[in-house]
């Protein structure tokens, strides 16, 4: 089973990083701000990038490497997916092992695991002097199938099951026989299109309606919802920085007195909104409420 975009919705290591920022100290706020600069210059990659922040993590006091890692794991609590957590019931109530596999650092993955009942782990370590695996594409295949080998689990006769939302897992996905996609349906397209015919696939749509499903609005940096119409208007009558969900991943800003006729309802909680738009929304109501006193 993947992490982001699957057992949760979100990106991880973007918490991480935000985790990194408050509670890492100069240790993790310079080397935030180095990597940003080499990124931005052309002078690094995003694996690069990863790799240098996760060094300095580990070069972190003991006491403020668990402080980020449980802040990170509080901060994507809110954005489990339901619907992976009632497969995991499933799976575990008829004793099947269940092992997370994520290019995320395991050193919180695997504190998320075990939190939502998940035995099993395997993500990228913090990087050794000079040795560094991100567990993406081929190199997670490859530490899935070593994990089946230290496990004695013999393949010709067990039926694999793998649930994720990208492409970059096709390549454990092709190693299936039934696949649980956590996507819109443009990105199921584009997986199914690649995936062997035998392979069965199950799909978990987390951006079009369902019925008898409430509103939902994005506030504070947390989902919040499903929600009736009523209580939206009691929401935004105290809070004027909320975003509303209006389907195909599509979140706007909606002020006390908007319009719910753009909402698109879902029982479960929608894809989030993207980090820049994420972000905007926070900076806003910081600095314009918050610090400014400015309530309009």
């Amino acid at each position: 089973m993947d992490l982001d975009g699957t057992l949760i919705l979100d990106n991880s290591f973007h918490a991480f990083l935000r985790s990194g920022w408050r509670f890492g100290g100069m240790t993790m706020r310079r080397a935030m701000l180095r990597e940003s600069v080499r990124r931005a210059a052309g002078m690094s990659n995003r694996v690069e990038m990863k790799r240098q922040l996760l060094r300095a993590f580990g070069k972190l006091p003991e006491p403020r490497r668990r402080l980020i890692v449980e802040a990170t794991v509080e901060m994507v609590a809110p954005v489990i997916s339901g619907p992976v957590m009632k497969l995991i019931a499933e799976w575990t109530l008829t004793s099947r092992p269940v092992v997370l596999a994520t290019a995320a650092p395991h050193v919180y993955a695997s504190v998320l695991a075990e939190r939502v009942g998940i035995s099993e782990c395997v993500g990228t370590l913090l990087p050794a002097e000079g040795e560094y695996c991100e567990l993406m594409g081929e190199n997670k295949r490859r530490a899935l199938e070593e994990w089946l080998v230290s496990k004695r689990l013999d393949r010709s006769g067990a039926r694999l099951v793998v649930a994720s939302d990208s492409v970059d897992d096709l390549p454990v996905m092709r190693l299936a026989d039934e696949v649980y996609i956590q996507s819109s349906k443009a990105v199921l397209h584009e997986i199914d299109s690649q995936l062997p015919a035998h392979v069965r696939r199950q799909h978990i749509d987390t951006d079009s309606p369902q019925p008898e499903g409430g509103i939902w609005l994005w506030f504070d940096d947390k989902p919040l919802g499903p929600l009736s119409s009523y209580e939206v208007h009691i929401v935004l009558s105290k809070h004027r920085y909320c975003l509303l969900y209006e389907g195909a991943s599509r979140w706007s800003r909606i002020a006390p007195g908007g319009s719910l006729g753009r909402a698109v309802r879902r029982v479960e909680c929608p894809s989030p909104p993207p980090t820049a738009q994420r972000v905007l929304l926070l900076v806003k109501r910081r600095v314009v409420r918050d610090k400014l006193g400015i309530f309009h």
